[in-house]
Parts: structure tokens; sequence; C-alpha cells
């Protein structure tokens, strides 16, 4: 294995793709080439070219060595139970990935704080997975935990978060475990969705990581925003690390995007107390150097 050379998965739709670019960047800026990343895009079928070619452009910005590719997963989770099928995706890896035999996948809500070579190198032995451990605390008792064996998270010290894995391909391929992954989808919809279906297939088969690789520690290695709190979510609440988020984010060409949607409760609370011209004005003033529909205008096929 060419240590210099890092396999990486990230799995969005047509309503996550801009975060996307955020997370993608952070790695490729972090790194300063120190690796070099091949980065693979599992998407929905309405991530189009246009899309494509805007997210490969400003890419390259930052990496002259790593690449990109798109695969998109068209009927693959047709008849899975879940309505959420993006969240699904990851378990398609060993499949749509027939050649490669390891690679990282992540989230799009987390930002990179480290060139993840340590991570990629990592002997699994013939673990199927390595991964942080969950830190929900959740009390929430649910029939298909009783059925699977897959108990509260309290009471569970092995349930881990998928949202940052090390995945052996090798070894989940040669035992068929991607196949298990989508029976089960197509059997039950579970409350934590792919990840307590990749806990209750991978138990005894998974190398535990420390909390750096995932979660807003301060050492964190992989700054993950995990739970309903995002750092592009208007809240009063100061999350950890949201103003390295919007650094990258400001790297990217949707900051008018983000920014329109983080300002839009404030604007809200503006209007009910202020005429409506008033609140647009402000939200114009803050957001009046931003190009980004220039920017996307100029990759649109006529």
């Amino acid at each position: 294995m060419n240590t210099k050379e890092i396999n990486i998965a990230f799995c969005f739709d047509e309503n996550f793709w801009t975060y996307a670019s955020v997370t993608i960047i952070s790695l490729l800026e972090v790194s300063k080439n120190q690796s070099n990343y091949n980065i693979y895009c599992i998407v929905s079928n309405t991530i189009n070219n246009t899309i494509e070619n805007i997210l490969e452009s400003n890419f390259k910005q930052y990496s002259s060595f790593s690449s990109i590719k798109f695969i998109k997963v068209a009927n693959h989770l047709d008849n899975i139970k879940s309505t959420k099928k993006s969240l699904y995706y990851r378990l398609l890896l060993p499949s749509v990935l027939p050649n490669i035999d390891r690679i990282i996948y992540t989230d799009i809500d987390l930002i990179f704080n480290s060139d993840l070579q340590d991570l990629y190198s990592l002997d699994l032995t013939n673990n199927y997975v390595a991964a942080v451990k969950d830190a929900c605390k959740s009390n929430e008792k649910n029939y298909l935990w009783q059925k699977y064996g897959i108990y509260p998270i309290a009471k569970n010290e092995h349930y881990i978060n998928s949202g940052v894995l090390l995945l052996n391909l090798r070894k989940l391929k040669s035992d068929n475990m991607d196949k298990s992954w989508i029976q089960l989808a197509e059997k039950e919809s579970f409350p934590f969705h792919d990840q307590d279906i990749i806990n209750l297939t991978c138990k005894g088969k998974i190398t535990f990581l420390p909390t750096e690789y995932n979660f807003s520690v301060d050492n964190a290695k992989i700054i993950h925003f995990a739970g309903s709190n995002k750092p592009w979510i208007f809240s009063k609440n100061n999350l950890k690390f949201t103003e390295l988020w919007w650094f990258y984010a400001h790297k990217t060409p949707f900051v008018s995007f983000f920014l329109t949607n983080y300002y839009k409760p404030y604007y809200n609370s503006l209007t009910k107390v202020l005429p409506k011209w008033f609140g647009r004005f402000i939200c114009w003033f803050i957001l009046k150097k931003e190009n980004r529909h220039k920017f996307i205008n100029n990759y649109v096929k006529t």
C-alpha cells in the first residue's frame, strides 16, 4: 500500500452537496499535499454535471495531486424501509468500489484538523471497521435493539458512531457483508439507520479509535458536529469550533448561500418588529460582496 495515497469517501444528495465542499476543502487545506487523496463521492442521481464541475473546480484550487470521482447510486436502495436513503449510501461502498481494499468514510457535517495518514495506515487485521465509540447517552428503548441485540446506547460500551469509519473493504467483500447490510435495510427501518446496521453486523470485528478522530474535542484530528446543532444553523448556543467551520466555508463559492440560511431566523425575527424592507436591507448589506450566483453561472451548460 502506498503510504502517501489515501482513499476517502463522502456520501451526499442534492440537499447537502454545498456542505460537502466545506468538508473536502478543509481536508485538502490542512493536508497541504502531505498525502494524495483519491476522493470518491457517492451521490444521488440529482447531482448533475453542473454540480460536479463546480465541486471539481473548487477542489483543484487546493490540490494538484489528489483526484475526485462521482459515483451515482441510481436504484441500489429502492427497496429499503427508510425514506432517508442518502444515510445508507455508505453501505454501498464495498460493491461500488470493487477494486479498493480499504477506505476512510466520513460524514459531511465535519471538518478535518489533520492529515489522515495515521488513520489510513492503521492495522485492522481481520476487523471490518475502525471507529470511535458513540457519545450519545440516549435511554430510548426500541424493540429492534432488543430483537437484534443492539442494546440501549447508554449501556452499550461497544456501540460506534458511523460518522467516521476506516473500512476494510477487502474483508467486507469477501464475507459478503455489504449484501447483509442491504438485506437488513430492506427488512427493517432502524432508529439510527445505517449506524445500527453497522453496529449489529460488525460486532466483535471493530477496532476502536480515540475520540480525536470523531467529535469536537480539544485535540481533535476530525471535528464532527454530530447531533442536531450545526455551525451553519443559527443558534444562541456557542457551538465549539463554529468559527473554524466558517473559516473553510468562506473558501467555497457558497458562503452567500450559507449566510442567507444562517441569518434567515434572525431576519424573520426582525420583520416581526421592523418593516420588511429594513430586514432585507440588513441581509443585503451582509451579503452584498458575495458572488455565488455568478460563479455557478460560469458552469451552467447552455
